[in-house]
């Protein structure tokens, strides 16, 4: 997998990241989901825009003009306005099938599964937490080495002092 680093204008991230919590639940990996998706559907834009034209064609035969139609559909979400566009078209039977691809994919889009409801705030507002007892055990890699080092050394300890002489 490749990594690109990319700076972008704080308003613009920040609807970013609301539109990808509303739609995925703001779960790991949903930023770089939502940006493959993107990248994606940027890509396919000269595809989906040529198909667009091709169905629209009056010099193809219908059979053509259908076979575009249907590659178009095959693309999904990123072909929704060109089939709605071509669903206008004065070619009456392209026309229909362009309405059922765009009923199909809206169908299909209405049944993804829908992200889970975020859990609930904890604590409740108005409401404390209890700290653990003693702070919690060290986290994180330094608590860990820490703690190694720690049982490591040597233990000094200071030799009891000598019980007094009896008094006589």
């Amino acid at each position: 997998m490749g990594r690109i680093d990319v700076i972008l204008p704080d308003e613009l991230e920040a609807q970013l990241r609301v539109e990808i919590a509303r739609r995925y639940g703001g779960k790991k990996g949903d930023l770089g989901r939502a940006v493959e998706e993107a990248v994606r559907l940027w890509m396919n834009k000269p595809v989906v825009e040529r198909l667009r034209k091709l169905a629209m064609s009056a010099a193809l035969t219908p059979e053509n003009r259908r076979v575009a139609i249907e590659t178009l559909a095959e693309m999904g979400e990123a072909a929704l306005e060109p089939l709605l566009e071509i669903s206008g078209s004065p070619f009456a039977p392209e026309r229909q099938l362009a309405l059922e691809k765009v009923r199909h994919i809206i169908a299909q889009s209405k049944h993804r599964p829908r992200p889970p409801d975020p859990p609930p705030a904890w604590p409740p507002p108005g409401h404390s937490a209890p700290a653990p007892p003693g702070g919690g055990p060290p986290s994180g890699r330094r608590g860990r080495r820490r703690l190694r080092r720690l049982s490591r050394r040597p233990r000094r300890f200071s030799a009891p002092a000598p019980p007094p002489p009896p008094s006589e």
